[in-house]
């Protein structure tokens, strides 16, 4: 991690804004992304070959491996430090037919951007791929076309701060085929057997009272109305938006015309139970096909999604704070799910020691987002933890004392501690303690 102090920050923005003007913008190079932009305009300024340009950019990269699982819909309120170069990475799931919809708030007290930008996972080459950003309002919305997971980055700008607030949803990219009902209605999903096993069921029943309307759910033309031995009456219509064919089927009538051009929201045909259905209750078989695939599950298409994110149940107040493992064994997560306290288990990481020093920098749910001494990051229960407003223990210094400023065997030694002086201990980590002495602070090794 990278600090640096407020006259630091002057002098380099200074650089930054002459570096920028004695630049001329190259045209080689097209950058797409706000994200992308930017780090043309370091590489012009020739910051990218400082120390921390060179960081951002690497905190960048590094966000989209060491991302965090999330389910949606997912929020967290967390926050950017000015002297620390950081970026975060959200990893979920999503299926053809969902639409991804990411929102952001940004408070700063200086003038700056925060960018966020979706990525498709890659497994095979490990590097993802940037198909979308976030506008100037901080909204992204994307269609999914295949089942895959995907990466949201969030990053400030270098030198800026600030508080933000993230979610993350999936919503359908179609409407629902009966008005005024939601997929709860759904009784047989795509893929389950049918004739004993000899085929699978290429769509989802959905179970309304007989004569209930169905409508278009996509602008289209009407490609086929007819009646066959599965399907009893049924009408085909062509997406013309996505180049899909949509089935409505075992219909007890048909209220289109074949070539007709129909708009979202228009009756195609009222429910029933012809064809094989003849024998249960009245539903609406509706099914998707695509060129070259067959039919694809229509559920993510058309299927509800929650919109109550989970309750965020800790202390705004302690963000960017310092605190300490309260208890023993104190499990570090490495993601959360839901509103539940104890749904990260089965993403456990390993357990902490008490007093282990820890930085709050976000909240989600039930738990606090930490970071490490050595800049691991994780999720904590929010009871779990405790501020460190009073040391632990107080010792006196029997012989001179060395004052790292990072807890490792590498570290610069920044101070000492003379012979006699009090020393108050507030949290530890590995073989450490982090300490205050005479209005200072740092860390010294736990066996001085």
């Amino acid at each position: 991690m990278w600090y640096v102090n407020k006259s630091t920050i002057l002098l380099f923005t200074l650089s930054i804004l002459f570096a920028s003007c004695s630049k001329k913008v190259g045209k080689l190079f097209e950058p797409k992304s706000p994200y992308e932009k930017y780090v043309q305009q370091l590489k012009q300024a020739d910051i990218e070959k400082t120390a921390i340009g060179e960081e951002w950019i690497n905190a960048g990269k590094r966000a989209l491996q060491d991302t965090v699982s999330v389910e949606t819909p997912f929020k967290e309120v967390g926050y950017f430090s000015e002297e620390k170069v950081r970026a975060l990475g959200f990893r979920f799931p999503a299926r053809r037919g969902e639409v991804i919809l990411i929102n952001a708030e940004w408070e700063s007290r200086n003038p700056g951007r925060i960018f966020i930008d979706l990525f498709e996972e890659n497994y095979e080459d490990e590097k993802s791929r940037s198909i979308s950003s976030a506008d100037s309002t901080l909204k992204l919305s994307y269609e999914v076309e295949e089942d895959q997971n995907f990466i949201v980055r969030i990053q400030p700008e270098l030198l800026r701060g600030g508080k933000y607030t993230i979610t993350i949803s999936k919503n359908p990219s179609l409407p629902y085929p009966i008005p005024g009902r939601d997929s709860k209605t759904v009784g047989s999903f795509f893929g389950m057997d049918r004739d004993g096993g000899r085929r699978k069921h290429e769509g989802i029943d959905i179970f309304v009272p007989k004569r209930t309307p169905v409508v278009a759910i996509s602008e289209g033309r009407i490609s086929s109305v007819k009646e066959n031995r599965l399907g009893g009456k049924v009408v085909l219509l062509n997406d013309l938006k996505r180049n899909y064919t949509l089935y409505y089927a075992h219909l007890d009538s048909q209220m289109v015309s074949r070539g007709e051009r129909v708009e979202i929201g228009d009756t195609l045909g009222l429910v029933g139970n012809t064809g094989n259905a003849i024998t249960t209750p009245p539903h609406l078989h509706f099914g998707i096909y695509t060129w070259g695939r067959g039919a694809i599950d229509p559920f993510p298409f058309v299927a509800n999604q929650s919109a109550d994110y989970p309750e965020i149940k800790g202390n705004a107040a302690f963000i960017n704070i310092l605190v300490k493992a309260k208890d023993k064994d104190t499990p570090l997560y490495a993601s959360v799910a839901g509103n539940s306290s104890v749904s990260g288990l089965i993403n456990f990481k390993k357990l902490l020691v008490k007093n282990t020093l820890l930085d709050i920098i976000g909240l989600s749910g039930a738990f606090y987002k930490v970071m490490l001494p050595d800049n691991e990051h994780g999720y904590v229960n929010i009871h779990q933890v405790k501020t460190i407003e009073k040391p632990f223990e107080t010792i006196v210094a029997r012989n001179q004392v060395s004052v790292l400023d990072y807890p490792d065997s590498t570290a610069i030694i920044k101070d000492s501690i003379q012979v006699g002086k009090h020393i108050e201990i507030y949290g530890q980590f590995n073989n450490y303690l982090w300490v205050k002495y005479q209005n200072k602070q740092g860390w010294i090794n736990q066996g001085f």
